[in-house]
């Protein structure tokens, strides 16, 4: 086989004492490292907390240093579709379609002067790529923002 997959599932759980390590929403997510050197992540997202979300995200990314070559993200909020997009990076500019309820169609090229390095997604979907990328295992992460611990994703199972 000229390619490895992993596939693995986040839990979100809430640190809110009248809610402590509830399950809150879930991650299901697969990286593909292809022959051609390129890594391919793929995440559903879950929230259930109101508004309900469900985003779906498709990565590509050089393997050698994980820079960006495309993504696709479709987002629901509250049982609704909310929008979607695209996005391609390439040497010397970076393009996006994307479509949403608010502001309906656009499209937009910004001209780089050296090649996008890094994109940011979610940090569930870049805690699933970092997971990934050191291997099959249990792992636990804790995310502070302003001092204050606000989301606990661990890592349930991730596998080959």
């Amino acid at each position: 086989m000229s390619h490895r997959s992993i596939r693995g599932t986040i839990s979100y759980t809430s640190k809110k004492s009248e809610r402590l390590d509830e399950e809150r929403g879930r991650e299901y997510f697969t990286l593909t490292q292809q022959a051609d050197g390129t890594d391919v992540l793929l995440a559903h997202c879950e929230i259930d907390d109101k508004p309900n979300v469900i985003r779906d995200i498709s990565l590509a990314l050089r393997h050698h240093d994980s820079s960006p070559l495309d993504c696709s993200v479709r987002l629901t909020v509250g049982n609704q579709f909310e929008g979607t997009g695209w996005m391609r990076f390439s040497d010397g500019y970076a393009e996006c379609e994307t479509f949403n309820q608010k502001n309906g169609r656009m499209t937009q090229r910004i001209d780089t002067p050296t090649p996008v390095s890094y994109t940011h997604l979610t940090l569930p979907t870049i805690c699933s790529y970092m997971t990934c990328s050191l291997g099959p295992a249990r792992y636990f992460f804790r995310i502070c923002f302003l001092r204050r611990l606000i989301i606990e994703v661990r890592l349930v199972h991730c596998y080959l």
